[in-house]
């Protein structure tokens, strides 16, 4: 037997809204790191850590380096798309 929902209308459907926010009270948005800038450094940084785990695997510490610039180079470029107006608010 399915739990009693909240249903917003006739037909059963609950707006999100109604679920997340019963009161009807406006909060800060979540944005879950559904921005440019959160993909940006995510994806960088999987990147940096997947090269820099090679050089550490393989004993090259220049691309191991590399790996360790491209990390910060992650979050340098995360914080400037943020500011930028391309994150969270």
């Amino acid at each position: 037997m399915a739990a009693p929902s909240r249903a917003a209308d006739e037909s059963g459907t609950a707006h999100r809204s109604d679920i997340t926010d019963p009161g009807n009270e406006r909060k800060k948005p979540i944005h879950h790191g559904q921005t440019l800038a959160a993909w940006v450094g995510s994806l960088t940084a999987m990147v940096a850590v997947i090269i820099g785990g090679f050089g550490v695997v393989f004993q090259a510490w220049v691309v191991f380096g590399i790996g360790v610039a491209l990390l910060v180079a992650a979050g340098v470029a995360t914080l400037v798309l943020q500011k930028m107006g391309h994150g969270a608010r």
